[in-house]
C-alpha cells in the first residue's frame, strides 16, 4: 500500500523558448551588440585611420562614419532607454485607430528597416563612394526625412518631448548629416545627376516605407 504521507511531485513543466520568434531574438542581438560592441569597435578604427593618415577618402571615410552613428541612435531607440516599436505602435500619428504591439512595426518590420536596408545600404554606399557617391548620400537624404524629421517634428505632434531616439538625433544624426551635405557642397564631391540621384534614391525609400507602413496602419484601424 502506497505511504499517503510521502509528498507528491508535480509533473515536470517543459522548458519553453522565450518567446517572440527568430526576428525578436535577432532584434535583440543586433540592437544590444550594435551599440554596445560593433560602434565602439568601428568608432575606434575610424579615429586611428584618420589620426595614421590612412588611405580613405574623407567622403568615403564620413560614410563608413554613418553606420556607428546609426547604431548608436537605434541602440538609444531600442535598448537604453529603448521603447521605441511601442512608442511608435500606441503614440504617434501612425498609430492604428486600434494599437497592437505589432503593427505597423512588426519584428519582422524593425529587422528589415534597420538590418537589411539602413546597415546594408551604409556599407554598400561606402564601398561605392569613389564611383557612385549619390548611393551613400541617398542614405543621408533618408535619414533626415526619416530620422531628423520624424524624432523632431513628426513625433511631437501627438507625444511633445522625449521620444525613443530623441537624444541621439539631434546631438548625433543631425549634425552629421548637415556636416557632411556642408562637405559634399564644398569640396564638389557629386556632379548635379549624382545629387538628382541621391535624392531620388533616398525619398523613393522614404516613400515606400510610407506607403508600406500606411498599408500596416490600415490592416488594424
Amino acid at each position: 500500500m502506497p505511504d499517503s504521507s510521502a509528498p507528491t511531485l508535480a509533473p515536470e513543466t517543459p522548458l519553453r523558448a522565450p518567446s517572440g520568434g527568430f526576428f525578436a531574438k535577432a532584434n535583440l542581438a543586433w540592437q544590444v551588440v550594435g551599440g554596445a560592441l560593433l560602434a565602439p569597435i568601428l568608432l575606434t578604427v575610424l579615429i586611428t585611420a584618420r589620426l595614421q593618415e590612412w588611405d580613405i577618402p574623407t567622403y568615403a571615410w564620413l560614410l563608413w562614419l554613418q553606420l556607428p552613428i546609426l547604431m548608436v541612435h537605434e541602440f538609444e531607440e531600442y535598448v537604453f532607454p529603448g521603447g521605441f516599436k511601442s512608442f511608435f505602435n500606441h503614440d504617434t500619428v501612425f498609430s492604428s485607430e486600434n494599437p497592437t504591439d505589432n503593427t505597423p512595426l512588426s519584428e519582422g518590420y524593425v529587422f528589415f528597416v534597420n538590418i537589411v536596408t539602413v546597415w546594408g545600404w551604409a556599407i554598400v554606399g561606402a564601398l561605392l563612394a569613389g564611383i557612385a557617391p549619390w548611393v551613400g548620400f541617398g542614405l543621408v537624404v533618408f535619414n533626415a526625412g526619416v530620422n531628423c524629421v520624424q524624432h523632431s517634428v513628426i513625433f511631437q505632434i501627438k507625444h511633445e518631448g522625449y521620444n525613443p531616439g530623441l537624444f541621439t538625433t539631434m546631438l548625433l544624426l543631425l549634425p552629421f548629416s548637415t556636416f557632411i551635405t556642408i562637405y559634399v557642397i564644398q569640396h564638389d564631391v557629386m556632379s548635379p545627376l549624382d545629387w538628382v540621384l541621391s535624392f531620388v534614391l533616398g525619398l523613393g525609400v522614404v516613400a515606400g516605407f510610407a506607403a508600406i507602413t500606411g498599408s500596416r496602419r490600415k490592416v488594424t484601424a
